[in-house]
């Protein structure tokens, strides 16, 4: 593991290396910072750096399998959608989820669940989930052959499926992939993840797993009467800090930031 230093990664990311997120938010912000660097280095120009989501960099490694004739590319990746449709699709045709009046909602569900059964190596072919016709798992059961059929029916291949395809690729001989692989912002991997980061680093790979270290202080708590008193005392604290140290890095967490951003705007000012 390694503590996240901004300038040791932006040096890495200058240099060529992948810096893979948890999450498409964190990869926009990196990107924004990366920027401001380099415009602190005195570079007019350069590359958009290698920053992506998980899901991102997935897209990436599979177009990249598919070029190269790594992976079979003839079924196409449906987005959440269409995924979503396709569910829909099994769904409508099922005599236990016919009559619902929100299919979408639990085609939402069946195409989530799908995920993460997938993502976490859950075997869907296995007994235990038979059941009595009115289980939820053997409904499931069912529902998830006759999305699969479909898929095949359709020529469409679940984004899920990718995974296990690409950590097999990366197990070929040929299979090019970056020569650096920085991660952050995982709380955990999931088995499918675990698995395709060790065959990459089978493949000569180096991957790095990239930890924010905690800020350490001294932690309180306090409760105001109402939303006036929250907000004086959040300015109050927040022109403190900042006095104390002008450089310094704030952030105010709002719950509720888009019915209040007027208020809390008005109040650090």
């Amino acid at each position: 593991m390694t503590v996240f230093k901004p300038t040791e990664i932006f040096q890495h990311l200058r240099d060529g290396h992948t810096l893979v997120t948890g999450n498409s938010r964190l990869a926009r912000v990196l990107s924004g910072q990366y920027s401001a660097w380099r415009m602190r280095q005195g570079d007019l120009q350069w590359k958009s750096p290698p920053i992506f989501s998980w899901n991102a960099w997935v897209d990436r490694l599979w177009e990249r399998a598919t070029l190269e004739g790594m992976v079979d590319s003839a079924r196409a990746i449906p987005n959440q959608q269409q995924l979503t449709n396709l569910w829909e699709q099994v769904l409508a045709g099922s005599g236990h989820a016919g009559n619902l009046l929100r299919p979408q909602a639990l085609a939402v569900q069946m195409r989530d669940t799908r995920r993460t059964a997938v993502e976490w190596n859950v075997d869907l072919a296995h007994p235990a989930w038979h059941g009595e016709p009115g289980d939820n798992h053997e409904a499931f059961r069912l529902w998830n052959i006759g999305f699969e059929t479909l898929c095949k029916e359709k020529s469409w291949l679940p984004p899920e499926d990718r995974m296990a395809l690409l950590t097999r690729a990366c197990e070929k001989p040929g299979m090019r992939a970056e020569r650096s692989i920085d991660l952050l912002g995982f709380d955990e991997l999931n088995p499918a993840q675990s698995a395709l980061l060790a065959a990459l680093e089978g493949s000569g790979s180096q991957v790095r797993d990239v930890r924010i270290e905690p800020r350490a202080g001294i932690h309180g708590t306090w409760k105001a009467d109402n939303h006036r008193e929250e907000l004086d005392r959040m300015a109050r604290w927040v022109r403190l800090r900042y006095e104390e140290d002008p450089n310094t890095s704030i952030a105010v967490v709002v719950h509720d930031l888009a019915a209040r951003r007027v208020e809390v705007e008005s109040a650090l000012r």
